[in-house]
This record gives C-alpha cells, structure tokens and sequence, in this order.
C-alpha cells in the first residue's frame, strides 16, 4: 500500500510523467492492471478501515476495530491459519491507528529508520523461509504530504529552486478556503510526483528481489488509501472531498496462473478483503460488503453494482479548524474514542458510482445550511467539470438518487 498516490498520477493511467516505470513494469509484464478503481474514502483512517473490514467507515464502530466481535481481514487470515504480518511506519499519529488495527502483538514491524519497503526487503528472506502461507501488508508513507524527496529524485522532471520540503498544510492553515497561488501549487505537484519516482525504486526493488520460486505461488497487490488533490475541485490535499483527484486509485495485481490483462469494471477497496481471501482459499464473512472480484481474473464479468463513497471527519475532530489541524490526537485511545461505539467516521459528503456514472451529495452548516447535488458521467467527463444535476437533487437518475438517498439517510442526515 501506498499512502496518498493517486492514479491520475501515474503513466499506466495516462499521465504525463512516468513516475512509477518500475513498479508498473513488474505488473504489467504478467498482471493485472484495474483502470477504475476506488478508494471508499479520501484519507487514511476510514479507507484503511473500509479495507480491513470491507465495509464504509461510518457503518463500523471504535469497538467493533478492536474487540474482534466483527470479522476483517487479517483476523479471517488468522483463523484459517495463515501467518499475518506487516511493516508499517510508526503510528505517531492517530490515523496511522487504523493501519495497525486488526494486528495481534508481534505481527508488525514499525519503521522509523527507512522506508518500509527497504526494510521488508531486508526482512523478506526471513519471512519466505517459512513454507507455510503468509500474508505481508507492506504500507509507505513516501508519497505523503510533506513532500520532501530527497536527492537525486528532487532534480527529475525539472528544475525547481526553493521548496525543498512543502506541506499542502500552508495551504490548510491560511484559511479555510486558501487562495491555491498556481507557482506553489505547481511546486507541491512536482515535488509530490519527485516523491512517486523515489517509491517506485524502493517497491521495485523489493518486488525484484523476490525469488521466482515465491512468486510462482504467491498474490502480490499493489493500491492506495486514497490521492491528492492539486486545485482541481479548487481543494489542495486529500480528505477533502469525494472527486476522482482524491478518490481514483491504482490497484495492480499479480496472481500465478493469471494472464495480463487491463480490466475497466470499477472496483474499490471494499473489495480487496473478499478477493484476498478468495484467492488464499478462504471463506469470506457474511458481514462483508465488498466484492470478490477472483472472477474478473478470468475473463469473466460481475453484474452492474452500485460502489458507495464516505468522507467526514471523526465526532472528536469535528471542531478542529485548519490553523489547528497539526493539533489531533497521537492515537484513538488519546482521543478517547477506543472501544466506543462511536462511528469511525461521522459522514458529511457522500457519493455513489454504477458503472461510469457518478452522483454525489454534500452538506455544509457554515457559514449558512446548504446542501450540493451533483451528477457526472465519467467517461465524458473524467474531470468532472460537467455537473449534469445542474445542482438540483431531482436531476440526478433515479438509479444513482435512490442509493444515494439511502446513504445519507442511513446515517441519520
């Protein structure tokens, strides 16, 4: 998993700058590129959470992440017996929490010396000694604001004086709807494109030294919890909002047996939980809200679905303003928010996609009440500048209005 990277900015997915040439090679030589694939959520706790537990944030609770009374991922690993591991950056923050739940003690490696990825390059040989299945989480935290690659990756695309190390945060901290000056915007894109070119080695070198022998048996995945915005939607950042910038992932699979292929069936993280434990054998939960898209491996296609979409803030971050965004809580237990059954998140936007066609809802209480219903179609408008809704809720079909009623209604808007 790589934190923050979004499709749009990566060559395979049509963009200008090769940023992830080595590791897309390895997929593309004999895997399977997803074209439309989604984040359920635009920052890192609930998106995390969403995987794991292959369901939206809002629908999960503090206690359920902890208590093991719902079944997620790691823990249906566990108990068909498979090893569960993961190298993980350490959760100095509370939203690195998420990534760490659903581990049990000694099943992770944190990294605060190095990237994660060249740590499990150095722990991999140990790990595939062990002939018994495993699953390995692998998350970096290098494309993630602030954005500080360091040399000779900041010196590729072009020349650029000054901004060494930037955070969108400037941004964030000058008002809440900053004024997006485009020679610092275009800085924080080049340095954040710097910063893909420099986790592209350090993936590619781990996947590289993976010996044929594993990778003859062995399911090898690699997505985002979400992308970044670079005033788009005039919004810097992620965890702003639900358009494509924040919310379009990659997802590359390599699975024995399986030719390459591109597949454009949009699919989302809510469905890694399901795929992964199909493919290891394993039965899913009934709880479990996303798809198995083993399927879509084979040449076969899945019946049209709808994919939901939730952004909001945690209840204890609700009055957190952006001068004082740096300020949160280390950790859920310091929030006070551990084994409450507090929703993970409280929803205020969400959205829902059928096929290429996406509606989205989002409400405001300041500085007056007010709502915004919008309606694209992505194929034509991948950008989505065109809002078909013009605005109005009534505009938007009815098989799109409906789920999206129901979502906002569900949790109690």
């Amino acid at each position: 998993m790589i934190d923050t990277l979004g499709a749009r900015h990566i060559g395979t997915y049509g963009y200008e700058r090769d940023t992830l040439p080595r590791t897309t090679a390895f997929f593309e030589e004999h895997g399977v590129i997803f074209d439309q694939a989604s984040a359920n959520s635009p920052w890192t706790l609930p998106s995390f959470t969403s995987m794991y537990f292959s369901d939206l944030a809002t629908n999960i609770t503090y206690r359920e992440l902890d208590d093991g009374t719902r079944p997620h991922l790691q823990s249906a690993l566990r108990d068909a017996g498979v090893r569960v591991q993961g190298v993980v950056p350490l959760p100095v923050v509370f939203i690195l929490d998420a990534i760490t739940r659903g581990f049990e003690d000694g099943e992770l490696t944190f990294t605060n010396v190095g990237p994660p990825f060249e740590v499990a390059t150095e722990t991999l040989p140990t790990i595939i000694a062990d002939p018994s299945p495993f699953f390995l989480l692998v998350h970096t935290f290098e494309v993630h604001d602030p954005f500080e690659p360091r040399a000779p990756y900041n010196e590729l695309y072009q020349e650029l004086e000054g901004y060494e190390s930037v955070t969108m945060f400037d941004f964030l901290k000058e008002n809440e709807k900053p004024a997006l000056d485009p020679e610092r915007v275009h800085a924080f894109e080049l340095r954040y494109d710097q910063g893909i070119a420099q986790a592209d080695d350090n993936i590619a070198d781990f996947l590289e030294r993976i010996p044929k022998e594993t990778l003859a048996n062995t399911v090898i995945i690699l997505s985002a919890d979400h992308g970044e915005a670079f005033g788009e939607h005039n919004k810097v950042w992620h965890a702003q909002s639900l358009y494509e910038e924040e919310v379009h992932i990659p997802l590359f699979m390599r699975v024995p047996g399986v030719n390459r292929m591109r597949i454009d069936t949009p699919v989302s993280l809510m469905d890694m939980a399901p795929t992964i434990l199909s493919l290891a054998g394993v039965s899913v939960p009934d709880t479990f809200k996303g798809r198995d898209l083993t399927p879509l491996l084979h040449g076969h296609s899945l019946p049209s679905r709808v994919i939901p979409f939730v952004n909001g803030k945690p209840e204890y971050l609700s009055a957190i303003s952006s001068e004082s965004v740096r300020n949160v809580p280390v950790s859920i237990e310091a929030a006070g928010v551990a084994g409450t059954d507090t929703p993970i998140i409280e929803g205020h936007e969400y959205a829902v996609r059928v096929g290429m066609e996406k509606a989205r809802w989002e409400s405001f209480n300041y500085p007056e009440p007010k709502e915004i219903f919008e309606y694209f179609n992505l194929h034509t408008d991948p950008q989505e500048r065109n809002d078909l809704a013009k605005g109005m809720e009534q505009n938007i079909p009815l098989h799109l209005r409906t789920p999206l009623q129901e979502l906002f209604a569900k949790n109690g808007e």
